[in-house]
């Protein structure tokens, strides 16, 4: 699955990079605080559950990081944010779902492609 996902990505990459106006765009790809259910939620389906689920983001989150690389977008880290080196608790930061971010995910998250953007944090 992760191979696919590899060449898909770089895909779509290209396909940007071929059609982007300006020619000098900036391309962020974003990566995952979770690729499934997280915080409350997800401690609610297991320990097990919630071992995998940080194992695959890790890994997904590496083939992103690594596209980003090779084709000269940027990648944008949501792992942190939400989860600092994984240990924090990423629940007040998303919806009741366990799946979407809240307004205060959100927030994470734009803070986060404006400081990859070399932005800084977004005005709140």
């Amino acid at each position: 699955m992760l191979p696919q996902s590899r060449r898909n990505l770089e895909f779509t990459i290209a396909q940007i990079h071929h059609l982007q106006q300006p020619a000098d765009a900036r391309v962020a790809l974003l990566g995952y605080w979770n690729v499934f259910r997280d915080g409350a939620v997800g401690r609610g389906r297991g320990h097990i559950y919630v071992a995998i689920s940080d194992s695959l983001t890790r890994e997904v989150n590496d083939v992103i990081a690594d596209v980003a690389r090779r084709t000269g977008a940027l990648y944008v880290d949501a792992f942190t944010p939400f989860k600092g080196n994984g240990s924090l608790d990423p629940t007040g930061a998303l919806a009741g779902d366990g799946n979407h971010p809240n307004a205060a995910g959100h927030r994470l998250i734009a803070d986060a492609v404006l400081e990859a953007l070399g932005v800084g944090a977004a005005k709140r």
